[in-house]
């Protein structure tokens, strides 16, 4: 900072904030110089938010870096089958040609997703027989909780959501059961009694107490 020359001066760059904003910006600068930003791992930057030299607000994206060298995904699940997921349970990733990579399931999200009512699951990868990049979609296979007392319907027998037919004393009746779990196809029920019988094709004009006659009954 220049000395001024008589005491006019002094004041004209006083009224001007010129020693404010010097100062400011010294202060500024030994401020910087005792914070630095490191990354918990190696690795490469992604994308940059800001330019260098620019000022950025609090809380504010700088860099996005990846992690060289450990893997992980994140698996969207559906916030009823999130209960299925334990934290070690193995994992099996596929892409469209087959089997690329197993790992195992590192932790669990505590919130769900507002826009799919998902919550995330997050996957080590131990192993890979193919190089994986980050981008790449995958599908996974992870080994679930077990249950009990559990059957597997095709969707096709299900009504008004959560209903079937069960046959009883030759007639059917519309019943409400409790869907443990959707699959593509089918869904896994519990509760259901032993030796129930459950009506697997649509019924044409079906009505509570109609009588019907069981054919190629199974087990």
């Amino acid at each position: 900072m220049p000395n001024t020359k008589s005491f006019k001066e002094k004041n004209f760059v006083i009224s001007r904030n010129v020693y404010s904003e010097y100062y400011n910006i010294l202060s500024d600068q030994e401020r910087l110089k005792k914070y630095s930003i490191y990354a918990p791992f190696n690795g490469s930057v992604l994308d940059a938010f800001t330019d260098n030299g620019a000022i950025t607000a609090p809380g504010s994206p700088v860099l996005s870096v990846i992690r060289e060298g450990e893997m992980e995904i994140e698996v969207p699940i559906g916030g009823d089958e999130i209960d299925l997921v334990v934290e070690g349970a193995d994992v099996m990733l596929f892409d469209e040609v087959g089997s690329v990579a197993i790992g195992k399931v590192n932790r669990k999200g505590t919130y769900i997703n507002p826009q799919t009512q998902t919550v995330p699951v997050f996957i080590d990868i131990s192993e890979s027989s193919v190089d994986l990049y980050n981008g790449m979609y995958l599908n996974a296979e992870i080994q679930c909780a077990g249950t009990t007392s559990m059957i597997e319907l095709p969707r096709k027998a299900l009504f008004n959501k959560n209903e079937v037919y069960f046959v009883e004393a030759g007639r059917i009746y519309a019943r409400p059961v409790n869907i443990a779990l959707y699959q593509k196809n089918t869904v896994l029920v519990k509760g259901v009694k032993d030796n129930s019988v459950i009506v697997l094709e649509p019924i044409l004009n079906a009505k509570d107490s109609m009588e019907v006659k069981v054919i190629n009954p199974t087990k």
